[in-house]
């Protein structure tokens, strides 16, 4: 009976120390602060790695990271957690700490020791992040999951790196500017579908460039202008297919079909990048932005104003509903030699929308029992196509780059829209075509002295949309506007900097653009018609001095542009007159940009324009404007200078203040 009673205490006394090993502490967010210091001769220690850890029963997750300062300070920030939370130092050359965090979060100087190794008898393991400069490396294989599918699942799980809804990857609440697979960007901006489609298990390493500068000659004299994603693959020299297939299909209501289908193909390693994109689908818009995002903006013209737009807007639920898309992309880049790529991005995309409403209304008219019977039925119907091709070849070398871009551009877009109220029956229609063609040449020359010298060249030539708005039929609301013309011109660019410690740089640029245009308007009778030809030519100078520096960026910009034009054009009385005029609009343009401490920024513009506010292709069509409801005069043609001075000063102080609170 004893020993039964000494085995029963001994479990007793297992089991309660084994409940106080599992005990859980809470962690209240907040922020720990502390310095990082040599054990033996006191002096601090930059670019020690701070990782914390949640310690689970089955692996370490991982939940932020710190770096130290060159004064061996660092702040790590603590989440909300409960558990038991640790904290691991690590740099090449010092013995690895582990210590165990404990609330509340008080300050503390952390003393680490030297730690010499043979490299050819001692196998270091690297740290899961790295930072070497402004670049910041993650270990891909400490932040896979077995839910990690693609690149994007392996972005959101790491710290500092955050994708939103619309697949858009930002780096410290910063958008980054694309994607780089082994130092090659194949797709700029339009990065989405790489992320997508790239296999987190390809990816060996993540390299984020915070002042990322594309072209070699500039590095170290210029900065970037936005940070950028640099994948590390596993095998350099594989071909194995990425891919995504998608498809989908629903009813909604009794006759209401939805359905998507979608197909990405990537091939990539160290001398060729494939990414092929097909798609159809009546439920959403992304991919027919992934068509259309590199074809731009198309030129300003009236039709604009009742067509659809190429971009991407979030739309109501019926409109995408009653939208369909299709469009297709091929994309490859090759790397022709050491410095020398070649890269072409070919697609097409289509959208077609559909919109019908019909109501019955009874209006009570007031002075009488009666009452008004309205019956009305609206509909929509609008194509939009867009088509482009790209060459882009570039020779990026570390003192010498010269790149030219040719792209080949054009917009087919159509419109129908009608009303009917009882037996009143108006239709409207619309149609705009255009081709754009341009060429963009760009040498930078870095000297001996690090100076550098840049110049470029850039010729357009577009055809003005050939377009027409218009009430089809006769009577009182028969209206049309046609438009066609030609647009050519080129621009040229120099400049030359010194560097002194920072980078001063003169610029001057040369733009001229000139273009013949014919349009015409027509009414319900003959009388009313308009015809316009005429001859632009807009010559822009502008001089700027610019200095870039870490801390220190200022830049003065003083731009003059000259407008000449002249207009042959059919008066509503049908006296041929004439106008011409010339125009100058002269401005300054002046910035400036201080950081003296890493949480203290300061800003200042001052800028002043006199500019000449005249919508050429409003005075082009005619001085008729139409409406469902009536034809009036345009009195006037032109739009007045629109001038005026602007002055913005900005201080931006940041310090957080969570470790504060937190020892109360």
């Amino acid at each position: 009976m004893r020993g039964i009673c000494l085995w029963l205490f001994a479990h007793l006394l297992l089991l309660s120390s084994s409940l106080g090993l599992r005990a859980q502490t809470s962690y209240p967010e907040g922020r720990w602060r502390g310095r990082v210091i040599d054990s033996l001769s006191s002096e601090p220690i930059e670019m020690v790695i701070l990782t914390l850890y949640a310690e689970q029963a089955s692996q370490r997750k991982l939940l932020g990271y710190a770096m130290s300062d060159k004064d061996g300070r660092f702040v790590l920030a603590v989440p909300a957690y409960r558990g038991q939370l640790s904290v691991e130092l690590a740099l090449v050359g010092y013995h690895q700490q582990q210590i165990r965090l404990s609330p509340p979060y008080a300050e503390q100087t952390i003393r680490l020791r030297e730690k010499p190794f043979d490299l050819d008898e001692v196998l270091v393991r690297a740290a899961p992040i790295q930072a070497r400069g402004d670049t910041i490396t993650f270990r891909a294989d400490e932040f896979i999951a077995p839910t990690t599918h693609s690149l994007e699942d392996l972005i959101k799980r790491m710290p500092g790196l955050s994708v939103n809804s619309l697949g858009s990857i930002e780096w410290h609440g910063k958008g980054i500017g694309g994607i780089l697979i082994e130092d090659m960007n194949m797709m700029g901006g339009r990065y989405r579908v790489l992320s997508q489609t790239l296999r987190a298990e390809q990816v060996r390493s993540l390299e984020v460039i915070e002042d990322y500068q594309a072209i070699k000659a500039k590095q170290g004299i210029v900065r970037g202008d936005a940070p950028v994603i640099n994948v590390r693959l596993r095998n350099k020299n594989m071909l194995q297919p990425s891919g995504e297939a998608t498809l989908g299909l629903g009813r909604l209501g009794g006759d209401k079909w939805l359905y998507t289908l979608r197909l990405n193909s990537l091939l990539v390693n160290t001398k060729t990048q494939i990414l092929a994109v097909l798609g159809l689908n009546n439920a959403d818009q992304n991919l027919a932005h992934g068509a259309h995002a590199y074809a731009g903006t198309l030129g300003s013209t009236p039709a604009r104003a009742w067509l659809p737009s190429n971009k991407t807007q979030p739309p109501s639920t019926r409109e995408t509903l009653e939208a369909m898309h299709s469009g297709a992309t091929m994309n490859q880049m090759l790397r022709l030699g050491e410095h020398r790529t070649l890269k072409y991005n070919l697609g097409y995309g289509n959208i077609r929308r559909k919109h019908y409403q019909e109501q019955q209304l009874e209006l009570y008219r007031g002075e009488t029992e009666d009452y008004l019977s309205l019956s009305e039925s609206r509909y929509k119907q609008a194509r939009d196509q867009q088509a482009y091709l790209t060459l882009n070849y570039e020779h990026n070398a570390p003192r010498t780059y010269l790149g030219n871009i040719l792209e080949l551009q054009g917009d087919w877009l159509s419109r129908h829209e009608g009303i009917q109220r009882n037996t009143l029956v108006l239709q409207q229609e619309s149609a705009l075509r255009e081709l754009r063609l341009m060429d963009k040449i760009s040498y930078t020359r870095r000297r001996d002295n690090d100076n550098l010298s840049e110049w470029q060249l850039r010729l357009h030539y577009n055809t003005m949309p050939r377009s027409y708005i218009g009430v089809p039929g006769a009577g009182p609301y028969a209206y049309r506007q046609e438009l066609l013309g030609r647009d050519a011109g080129f621009s040229t660019a120099w400049g030359y900097g010194w560097y002194l410690g920072g980078h001063v740089n003169l610029d001057a640029d040369l733009q001229l653009d000139g273009r013949y245009l014919e349009g015409q308007a027509t009414a319900s009778s003959a009388e009313r018609t308009s015809v316009v030809r005429g001859e632009v030519l807009e010559p822009q100078l502008s001089l700027g001095l610019r200095y870039e520096h870490k801390r220190l960026r200022w830049l003065l910009t003083l731009p003059l542009q000259i407008h000449l034009e002249q207009y042959r054009y059919t008066a509503l009385s049908g006296q041929l007159q004439r106008y011409a005029a010339s125009h100058y609009s002269p401005a300054l343009r002046a910035l400036l940009y201080y950081a003296p401490l890493p949480t203290l920024k300061l800003n200042a513009s001052l800028s002043y324009s006199y500019r000449y506010m005249h919508d050429l292709s409003s005075f082009l069509l005619g001085p008729i404007h139409t409406s469902y409801d009536n034809c009036s005069l345009r009195e006037r043609l032109l739009l007045p200078y629109s001038k005026g001075w602007r002055i913005l000063l900005e201080a931006n102080y940041r310090r957080p203040i969570q470790g504060f609170f937190s020892r109360w």
